[in-house]
C-alpha cells in the first residue's frame, strides 16, 4: 500500500501535469521537481490570501515576553469579562459601543484570535444583534468583529454562516456613499464568507450579492481605494475553489465587473483582478472560454507585462497561461498580439532574477509550442 505522502505527491503532480497540453512522460519527469515546488508555493499563497483577519498591526500581541499560549488565555479572559458585562442590563444599556468595541479589539489585536472561546460565550448571537443596531457605530464594530471571525477556520466560517450574517451584510453594501467604512467592513466579512468554500459562495450569489455590488461598480471612482481593493478581493475569492466549474451566472458577472476592476489605475486591485481571472478560467468549460476571447481582457494582460510591479506581471502571466491551456485558436491569438516577439524576450532580460516570472513565461511557451507546426515556427523565428 502506497504511504500518505506518496498518494499526496502523486496527487500534486497530476494537477500540475494538466496545465501542459500534449505532454509525455519524459517532459513529465523533466518538470517534475520544478512543477511540485512551484505548485506548493501556489497552493500556500491561495491558503494565505484566501481569508484576512482585519487587525491592528500596531497593537498586535503588546504583551511582551508571553508565549502565543499565554497571549490566548489573556485575551480569553478579556473575552470572559466581556461576556459578563453583557450580562449586566445596565452597563449595556449605558455602555453598548464601549462593550462592542472591546470584543472588536480582542480579535483584532492578537496574532491568534480566541475565536472559540468567543463562541462558546454565545458572543456571535451578540453582535449578529449589533449588526440590526440603528447604532452604525455598533453596526460597524459588530461587522468588523464578523469579519475576523469569519476569517478563521471552516468551522468559525460556519458559525457566521448559520447565525444569518450573509443577507444584513449585503443589505449595508447599499449605504457606500454614506459610509464607505462600513461598506468596505461588509465587503471584508463577505470575501471571507465566499472564500471558504464553493457552497457559501454560491449561498451569498443567491442571496443578492451581484446585484447588491451592481450600483458600486458603477461609482468605483468614488470610492475610497481601500474600499475598491477589497471589492476586488472579494472577486479574486468567488472564483478561488479548484475542480468547481463556475455557473454561467459567475463567470459572465464577474468578467463584467472584473473587466471594470481591470481598468481601475491601482496595481493591488489589478493584481487580485488578475487572480481573479486566473481562477475563474481554470475550470471554465469550453463555452466559458469562448465568451472569455471575445471581452476586450487579453489586451489588459499583455500591457501589464509592462509593468515595474513584479506581483502585477505574474498574476496576469497567470491569466495568460491560462488562456494558453485552450484551443490553438487561443494560441493564434496570442501569437498575433506580438507578445512573443516584443514583451517576453524583453522579461527575460529584466526579470532573470525571478524564478516564478520566468517559470510562467516558459509554462506559456510550452503550451504553445504544443501545438501545430506554425506555432512552433513562429516561436522560433
Amino acid at each position: 500500500m502506497a504511504s500518505l505522502r506518496d498518494r499526496t505527491n502523486k496527487e500534486i503532480d497530476n494537477v500540475r501535469i494538466q496545465q501542459y497540453k500534449n505532454v509525455g512522460k519524459c517532459d513529465e519527469l523533466k518538470r517534475k521537481r520544478t512543477e511540485v515546488s512551484v505548485f506548493l508555493r501556489k497552493e500556500k499563497r491561495d491558503l494565505i490570501l484566501n481569508k484576512k483577519r482585519n487587525i491592528i498591526p500596531d497593537s498586535i500581541d503588546n504583551k511582551i515576553g508571553l508565549e502565543s499560549s499565554e497571549v490566548l488565555s489573556v485575551a480569553e479572559g478579556e473575552l470572559v469579562e466581556i461576556a459578563n458585562k453583557f450580562k449586566n442590563r445596565e452597563m449595556r444599556a449605558v455602555k453598548p459601543l464601549y462593550l462592542y468595541r472591546n470584543i472588536r479589539r480582542v480579535l483584532s489585536q492578537h496574532t491568534v484570535a480566541p475565536i472559540d472561546c468567543l463562541l462558546k460565550l454565545g458572543l456571535l448571537e451578540v453582535l449578529v444583534d449589533g449588526l440590526k443596531s440603528t447604532d452604525k457605530e455598533i453596526v460597524y464594530e459588530s461587522a468588523w468583529s464578523i469579519t475576523n471571525i469569519a476569517s478563521g477556520t471552516c468551522e468559525h466560517t460556519k458559525a457566521v454562516v448559520d447565525a444569518g450574517v450573509i443577507p444584513i451584510l449585503l443589505q449595508y453594501l447599499d449605504n457606500y456613499r454614506c459610509n464607505s467604512d462600513l461598506t468596505e467592513q461588509c465587503i471584508w466579512a463577505l470575501a471571507n464568507i465566499v472564500g471558504d468554500s464553493p457552497q457559501y459562495r454560491d449561498i451569498t450569489i443567491k442571496k443578492g450579492l451581484f446585484k447588491c455590488i451592481e450600483s458600486i461598480m458603477k461609482d468605483l471612482g468614488e470610492l475610497p481605494i481601500t474600499v475598491v481593493r477589497n471589492i476586488a478581493w472579494l472577486f479574486s475569492n468567488l472564483s478561488r475553489h479548484r475542480n468547481v466549474n463556475p455557473s454561467d451566472e459567475i463567470f459572465r458577472q464577474s468578467i463584467k465587473y472584473v473587466r471594470d476592476l481591470l481598468k481601475y489605475n491601482d496595481k493591488v486591485v489589478r493584481s487580485d483582478a488578475c487572480w481573479g481571472l486566473s481562477h475563474l478560467i481554470r475550470d471554465a468549460s469550453d463555452d466559458q472560454l469562448k465568451y472569455f476571447a471575445t471581452q476586450p481582457i487579453m489586451h489588459y494582460m499583455i500591457s501589464f507585462l509592462g509593468s515595474d510591479d513584479n506581483c502585477l506581471i505574474l498574476a496576469a502571466l497567470r491569466v495568460i497561461g491560462r488562456f494558453a491551456q485552450g484551443t490553438d485558436r487561443y494560441c493564434d491569438i496570442l501569437i498575433q498580439s506580438g507578445i512573443f516577439k516584443q514583451i517576453f524576450p524583453s522579461l527575460f532580460q529584466t526579470k532573470a532574477y525571478d524564478v516564478e516570472i520566468l517559470y510562467n513565461c516558459i509554462w506559456i511557451l510550452s503550451n504553445v509550442v504544443a501545438g501545430p507546426e506554425a506555432h512552433i515556427n513562429e516561436i522560433v523565428s
